[in-house]
């Protein structure tokens, strides 16, 4: 007993058991099958009540066809029996039904087409497309980093990439990249400036660092030849003496079919070949030639497969930000359409009166004498806008430096007006529209552009009558009748003395149609982002499968599988790009003339001004504010224009405290600290949005919503500064800088630094696979030295085996990668696909969320805030616990390549093994170094506001 006691843990201790543990995977969990159908044949009398088969103790212990024999023994083919034979034969058939899907679905795994998969070595372990062959990323660095030439192609390299051939290499983009630029050595010596331009074609190969380092393998690949040479006479006098000692030729240690052959083979693999090298190091270099080459063709076969795009709807991995407020454009914009209706009335009365008595007064304003919308050009010119005036023609007047585009409306006069800008005098404001489309800096982003130029046609519809008329969002709203499209004279009316009055101008401002305008500007907008994001899925940007030829493949498609990560980075870009696009909202740079001019004189004559009062045409001390004022009428023509603002501002808030049921302190909240997109992130995961791209989303938003805090820190300085509650100022300041620099240290890491995780572990990843080459290339003769041995079986002996492993570590690391990135990718969606379903059960239940009291309850004051600061806070561990899931899952791109040899029984450690994780340190170091820097920053900000503050009160 003991002897079978110390046996059984003497197995559980060395032993691997790897059988039973495949038996137990393969077939656990199936006994209860047999125990189920002997249940179901005695409830028919084939077996017995207390028949051994239904005790529970027995299960495992009997299969289905010792049911099924037992079964047969007991039936008796007879009338009254009619119900055994039919539950029998009913078992029966299911099992052969069962037996026959189950090979019907492993015959779809493994018969698939011929066509789907390569015949021959080529197809597998070469990349037969010379064109991606030369772009080949991995390539690219082998070659350069090692710089050995083909042993059969001359001057070409071993991998035969654009850096060794006279291919031009090109960048992600499938740009030509144009060699650097060196300057006098071009003239002075152009061998001197090849060779400082590797990437160029015709540049000599290989470089001056690679004929230094082959000759540094060389003489290191001749010591250990001599070195093999000493320890192979030292085994040669050691077999002579066991000879001369046992009396038994060559001793006893010497194995007679393995040591010659290990001695001779380890001389092959250390003499020194082309440019210094041996065997062992061509071996190396070509197991991570055909490696490198394996994976990328498993790749691209990958990407074939895909019916639509790179891993999946591209759609998914774009955040879907939300519009902004554009309230203050469209208020904006209705006070300046009224601006040049009383200006034009003003100026066509000017001329009528001027008019001599023998002429006839002028009917209508002459052509280019009225207010018009003018796009101001960098050359002092000015382009009108009309109704069909598209984006692109106005931008390509535009140089690449230039990153706004302002449209004022007023009047161009080259003689009158010459000293504003182009000629244009802003006589009813001015709107700026930033450039965000990157453009300046060669990017193509072609959705990115459709969103500017959406920006572009919104305030050119709201300045023509093209937007008011009718309303745009798919036809979600009526069009406007004439009266109501006339609402604006109808205030110009009621203000200024002798406008033409008609039918059509009796309408006044109501919440109705305000709230409709600003709904049809956001459904607008929403539109083309929507239209946007669709056209970016399917412009190439996420890749697609190759048709035919290397120049029509995506030029990711043709960089390999070092490429996989470079491509996922896109996800920030798109992302970064795509909501910054959809902030760059055009913003009101000044107010018509007459409104700004009022804002001076009260600035100048009352000691304090009201943001809400900043343009009544009211003073301390003034009896008329229309005699400090250059516009003639100016009382009136500022009243009509203040009433305009006012009363928009007053019909968009009673709408919006009717209709709106959302919690006026979250609100705030959200609008000043950019909570936006905190709010919505989970929105954008039931609509099956990456995880990656929802994360990019709520940090764009929380930096927008940062940027936007100081902002308004820098406007409450501003006030208290005037005098305006300093006190109150100066905390309200503090407050806002303090929030800001949070924000934008979370922002930082979310929308800069966590989709950049990918690209980070992947890059190491190749960069670790690349020095475990290097390494491999100093022990590859140290291999061939091991196998010099006199004793053992087998050709690797007893110390070269871990070499062979090593190798083929090499060999089989690459696509490794891959398949730790797609494992990553995977199981991060997956992970946070369920973690959206349940959590709104467990927060729920965590609150103690009682819905019945819920529904019968009313909301008091104090629950009504509760709910939606619960809501915050469990969102902000939502978006932590993604991001920790984040971290977790892109650990696989190193952890599978690391370990994945034990599954042969092996466990070699190379360079990559060893690496400290790199993206986990560079989180830490940039949460650490932003979060330090920012709140320095943020103490000077405070120190800054309340000095003025101070100077401004004192």
């Amino acid at each position: 007993m003991s002897f079978l006691l110390t046996k059984s843990v003497l197995k559980y201790a060395a032993m691997p058991e790897i059988m039973p543990r495949v038996k137990t995977l393969v077939f656990g969990g199936f006994g209860y099958i047999p125990f189920f159908i002997a249940s179901v044949y005695q409830m028919v009398g084939l077996l017995p009540k207390n028949h051994p088969y239904l005790l529970q103790e027995n299960i495992g212990r009997f299969g289905i066809r010792h049911v099924i024999a037992q079964a047969a023994t007991n039936i008796k083919f007879s009338f009254k029996n009619i119900d055994q034979i039919i539950l029998f034969i009913a078992v029966l058939a299911g099992l052969v039904i069962f037996i026959i899907q189950f090979f019907a679905m492993a015959s779809v795994f493994l018969l698939q087409p011929a066509a789907a998969l390569p015949t021959n070595w080529d197809g597998f372990f070469t990349i037969v497309n010379p064109g991606f062959r030369s772009q080949d990323i991995s390539f690219m660095m082998l070659d350069m980093v090692f710089g050995v030439p083909h042993p059969s192609l001359g001057a070409a390299g071993f991998f035969e990439s654009c850096v060794s051939t006279a291919t031009v290499c090109q960048d992600a983009q499938g740009n030509n990249l144009l060699p650097m630029n060196t300057g006098l050595l071009t003239t002075i010596n152009p061998g001197i400036a090849a060779q400082l331009s590797p990437l160029a074609p015709g540049a000599p190969f290989p470089f001056p660092f690679h004929e230094g380092l082959h000759r540094l393998f060389g003489i290191y690949s001749t010591a250990l030849l001599v070195i093999a040479m000493m320890i192979t006479s030292y085994f040669v006098a050691t077999i002579i003496g066991e000879t001369a000692q046992s009396g038994t030729p060559f001793g006893r240690r010497f194995n007679k079919t393995w040591a010659p052959l290990r001695i001779v083979v380890a001389f092959g693999l250390l003499v020194p070949l082309t440019v210094g090298l041996n065997s062992s190091q061509y071996m190396v270099l070509y197991a991570a030639k055909y490696g490198s080459a394996f994976a990328s063709n498993g790749w691209r076969y990958f990407n074939d497969t895909l019916s639509t795009s790179y891993l999946g709807a591209g759609q998914r991995l774009i955040s879907t930000p939300n519009i902004p407020e554009l309230s203050e454009l469209t208020q904006f914009m209705f006070v300046a359409r009224t601006c040049r209706y009383i200006h034009d009335f003003y100026h066509l009365k000017q001329l009528q009166d001027d008019t001599p008595a023998s002429g006839t007064p002028p009917a209508a304003l002459p052509a280019g004498q009225g207010i018009e919308a003018y796009a101001l050009l960098p050359d002092n010119n000015a382009v009108l806008i009309n109704t069909g005036t598209s984006y692109a023609g106005v931008k390509a007047s535009f140089t690449d430096n230039v990153r706004t585009m302002k449209i004022r409306f007023g009047i161009r006069d080259d003689d009158k007006y010459e000293a504003s800008k182009s000629n244009v005098k802003a006589i009813c404001g001015e709107v700026t529209i930033p450039y965000t489309d990157g453009t300046d800096v060669g990017l193509q982003e072609p959705y990115v552009r459709e969103i500017q130029e959406g920006y572009f046609d919104l305030v050119r519809d709201l300045w023509h009558d093209t937007f008011w008329v009718g309303v745009g969002g798919g036809g979600a709203y009526p069009a406007f009748t004439a009266a109501q499209n006339n609402r604006y004279k109808f205030i110009a009316n009621n203000k200024v003395t002798g406008l033409p009055l008609d039918i059509n101008h009796n309408v006044g401002l109501d919440p109705e149609y305000v709230q409709n305008i600003n709904d049809k500007a956001q459904a607008t907008m929403r539109l083309v982002v929507t239209t946007a994001i669709t056209n970016a899925v399917t412009s190439g940007l996420w890749g697609g499968p190759y048709n035919g030829t290397a120049a029509n493949a995506d030029p990711l498609y043709s960089r390999g599988w070092a490429s996989a990560g470079i491509w996922y980075n896109r996800i920030a870009q798109v992302n970064g790009h795509l909501s910054a696009a959809v902030f760059a909202t055009p913003e009101v740079t000044t107010y018509p003339a007459i409104m700004e001019q009022v804002a001076g004189v009260k600035a100048k004559y009352d000691s304090v001004v009201l943001a809400k009062d900043r343009f009544k045409p009211v003073a301390s001390g003034v009896d008329d504010i229309g005699l400090l004022l250059d516009q003639q009428n100016g009382t009136e023509y500022a009243s009509a224009l203040y009433t305009a603002i006012t009363d928009w501002e007053t019909a968009s808030g009673v709408e919006l405290q009717q209709s709106s049921n959302s919690n006026p302190i979250i609100s705030f909240i959200k609008s000043f600290f950019g909570l936006t997109g905190l709010y919505n992130m989970r929105d954008n995961q039931a609509n099956q949005t990456h995880p990656l791209a929802q994360l990019s989303g709520v940090g764009k938003s929380l930096v927008e919503g940062s940027i936007r805090s100081l902002s308004y820190a820098g406007l409450a300085t501003f006030f208290g500064a005037l005098g305006v509650a300093p006190g109150l100022m100066k905390v309200a300041s503090n407050f806002l800088i303090t929030f800001a620099m949070l924000g934008l240290t979370v922002g930082f890491i979310l929308f800069y630094v966590v989709p950049f995780l990918p690209f980070i572990y992947f890059f190491f990843a190749v960069g670790g696979w690349i020095k475990g080459i290097f390494e491999a290339m100093v022990g590859a003769p140290l291999w061939a030295l091991a196998h010099i041995r006199i004793d053992g079986n087998g050709l690797p002996g007893n110390a070269a085996l871990n070499g062979y492993f090593l190798i083929f570590e090499v060999f089989l690391r690459p696509i490794l990668i891959v398949f730790g990135m797609l494992a990553s990718i995977s199981t991060y969606s997956a992970l946070v696909s369920v973690l959206n379903d349940i959590f709104s059960l467990v927060t729920e239940n965590t609150a103690g969320y009682d819905i019945e009291s819920e529904i019968g309850a009313s909301r008091d004051t104090l629950n009504y805030m509760r709910a939606e600061i619960d809501q915050f806070f469990f969102t902000v561990i939502y978006v932590i616990i993604v991001y920790m899931l984040g971290m977790s899952s892109f650990k696989l791109v190193d952890t599978m390549p690391n370990n994945i040899l034990r599954w042969m029984g092996q466990s070699v450690a190379t360079f990559g093994d060893q690496r400290e994780d790199p993206a986990q340190n560079l989180v830490s170091r940039a949460s650490i170094g932003s979060q330090q820097a920012l709140s320095q920053a943020g103490r000077g900000l405070q120190s800054t506001s309340k000095a003025i503050v101070d100077a401004g009160a004192g």
